[in-house]
C-alpha cells in the first residue's frame, strides 16, 4: 500500500515546517527533503529496489515525494521537484551568467557587446523569455543574472530594450506573483525604477506599449483575484453568518436575489455611464432565459416530467437543478464583472491581500504617475 510509505509521520511536523518557513523567507531556494531523507523513510529494503529500477519501487519513492510537495504547497509554499541533472544544469548556468557579468564589468566595449547579444540586437531577444521566467529561477541565477542586468542598464539602446520587455511581460509576470510564485525582493520588479521614472521611457511605451493600461489593469486582475461573488461556490460566510446557517435549503434554492443583484448593476451601470442599451438587454434577456430554464428543469413538458418517479428521485433531481443554476449564476457573473456597477467583493484574508502581492503593481503605478504629465495622461 504506497499510503502506508508516503505520509510525513513526524509528530512535530508543524514546528519543522514553521522553521522551514522562516528560512525560505531568509534565503529562498532551500532543498527540504533530498534523495537520502526519502530512502530513509521509505526503508532499505525500497531503496535498493529503487535503485535497481524496480516499478513498485519506484511508484512508493514518487508517492513519497509528491507527499511531502503537497505537504509543503498546502502550506502556501511554492514546491519544485529537482533532479541530478537539473541542480548540475543550474549551477552551469549560474556559473556562464556569472561569467558573462565579469566580461561586462571589465570594459565598455566589452559591456556593450554583452548588451547587443543579450537585447538581440538585429536577431531575436532573450529579453522576453528570461523576464517571463524571471520568479521561477533559482537564487542564485538569480543574483547574477540580476547583477549583469544592473551592470548593462548603463547602456542606453538595452535600458529601452528592457524596459520594452517588462512592459510586454507585465501582466504574466505579476498575474504569476499573485498566486505566490516569487519574491519581491529576488525578482525584476526592484529593477522597474531604472527606467519607470524616466520621462523619455516612460513616454514611448505609454504611447507604444500602453504601460498605463498595463500596469493598471494587472492591479485590478489582481485584486479581482482577491475578489469573490456573494453566495457563489466557496466564497466566504457572510459576515456573522454560520455553516449551520448556510446550509438552509432557501439560502440555496432561490437564485432571484443574486439575479436581481446583477441585473441591477448592470443596468444601474449603463443608466450611469451610457453605452448601447438595446445590445445589452437583449444580451441580458438571453441569459436570465438560459438560467431560469435551466432553474425549471427545461425537460418534456409541465410537471409530466414527474409521472411514475419516486420523491426521492424529484429532489435529487431539484437538488441538482439547484446546483446547475448556482454554477450558472456565478459565470453569469463573472462575464459582467467588466460592466458591472458594483463589484466583487474583496476577501481579507486572501493570500494576495495578506502578503500584499499587489504591492509592485501599485509601486510601479505610483513611479510612472510621478513622471511628468503621466498623471493628466492617466486621468484622460
Amino acid at each position: 500500500d504506497p499510503s502506508h510509505y508516503s505520509p510525513f509521520r513526524a509528530p512535530y511536523a508543524e514546528a519543522i515546517l514553521s522553521k522551514i518557513i522562516l528560512m525560505l523567507q531568509k534565503h529562498g531556494d532551500i532543498i527540504v527533503w533530498g534523495t537520502q531523507e526519502l530512502l530513509a523513510e521509505c526503508g532499505d529494503v525500497t531503496a535498493r529496489l529503487w535503485r535497481d529500477g524496480d516499478g513498485t519501487s519506484s511508484t512508493l519513492v514518487g508517492a513519497a515525494m509528491l507527499n511531502r510537495a503537497k505537504i509543503l504547497t498546502d502550506h502556501g509554499l511554492v514546491c519544485s521537484i529537482k533532479t541530478l541533472t537539473d541542480l548540475q544544469n543550474e549551477q552551469t548556468a549560474t556559473a556562464v551568467i556569472s561569467l558573462i557579468g565579469s566580461l561586462a564589468r571589465s570594459c565598455d566595449p566589452l559591456c556593450n557587446q554583452v548588451s547587443a547579444g543579450i537585447s538581440g540586437a538585429g536577431i531575436s531577444s532573450t529579453l522576453p523569455p528570461l523576464l517571463r521566467s524571471d520568479l521561477k529561477l533559482p537564487q542564485q541565477f538569480t543574483s547574477s543574472w540580476h547583477s549583469l542586468l544592473l551592470t548593462l542598464l548603463a547602456v542606453p539602446d538595452f535600458k529601452a530594450a528592457l524596459a520594452n520587455a517588462y512592459c510586454d511581460t507585465y501582466r504574466m509576470v505579476t498575474a504569476e506573483y499573485a498566486r505566490g510564485i516569487g519574491r519581491l525582493e529576488q525578482s525584476l520588479f526592484t529593477l522597474s525604477v531604472q527606467f519607470l521614472n524616466r520621462v523619455t521611457y516612460v513616454r514611448i511605451l505609454a504611447r507604444e506599449r500602453n504601460l498605463l493600461a498595463n500596469l493598471s489593469r494587472s492591479l485590478l486582475e489582481t485584486m479581482r483575484s482577491a475578489s469573490f461573488l456573494p453566495g457563489a461556490a466557496g466564497s466566504p460566510l457572510p459576515a456573522g453568518a454560520s455553516a449551520d446557517m448556510m446550509l438552509d435549503e432557501d439560502v440555496f434554492s432561490d437564485p432571484s436575489s443574486s439575479l436581481t443583484a446583477a441585473a441591477l448593476a448592470i443596468l444601474g451601470y449603463f443608466a450611469f455611464a451610457g453605452g448601447d442599451e438595446n445590445a445589452i438587454l437583449l444580451e441580458l434577456d438571453s441569459e436570465i432565459s438560459d438560467i431560469l430554464r435551466s432553474a425549471n428543469g427545461d425537460a418534456g413538458g409541465g410537471d409530466s416530467r414527474y409521472h411514475g418517479r419516486s420523491a426521492l428521485s424529484r429532489r435529487g433531481r431539484e437538488g441538482r437543478s439547484i446546483s446547475a443554476t448556482s454554477n450558472q449564476l456565478s459565470d453569469f457573473g463573472n462575464r459582467f464583472n467588466d460592466v458591472a456597477l458594483v463589484p466583487p467583493t474583496l476577501n481579507p484574508n486572501h493570500h494576495v491581500l495578506t502578503n500584499r502581492r499587489y504591492s509592485p503593481c501599485i509601486s510601479d503605478l505610483k513611479c510612472v504617475l510621478n513622471v511628468a504629465g503621466m498623471a493628466r495622461h492617466f486621468a484622460a
